[in-house]
């Protein structure tokens, strides 16, 4: 069997670090239970020029061409580039009923399927929020 490559979404923006060492903490247990993951870190940023753009678009074309899957971090919902990168992974489900959802849980070391309706739905939920607090257009 195949080993299936998930995407760790979350959020990077105003955390100490980028919030880098919760990426890589996450990303330790999870490839511990066979998962591969990729983050949005591993792009490589020698490229100094690169814009919130560049990286977002990267990202986005890991998820459609590389992943089978998502795992979100805790505050993903108040992260404008996981809320994008998770609309990317909610668009490639619809054309890949296997597209796993999953959100990981730190206090207990694993990572929970979460069904692409609910993600939506989720998803849908708190851009609303996010757009009413941050008065983005």
């Amino acid at each position: 069997m195949q080993t299936k490559t998930y995407y760790l979404a979350g959020p990077m923006t105003g955390y100490p670090e980028l919030n880098v060492p919760a990426f890589k903490a996450a990303k330790e247990v999870l490839e511990g239970t066979g998962m591969r993951i990729q983050l949005p870190i591993d792009i490589d940023n020698e490229i100094s020029y690169w814009s919130w753009g560049d990286y977002l678009g990267e990202d986005i074309k890991i998820i459609l061409n590389e992943c089978q899957g998502m795992v979100l971090l805790p505050g993903w919902a108040k992260s404008r580039g996981a809320k994008l990168e998770i609309a990317a992974g909610l668009m490639k489900s619809l054309k890949d009923t296997n597209f796993q959802f999953m959100i990981y849980i730190p206090e207990e070391k694993k990572a929970l399927p979460i069904v692409a309706p609910s993600m939506e739905l989720a998803w849908h939920q708190n851009w609303s929020s996010y757009v009413k607090e941050s008065k983005v257009a």
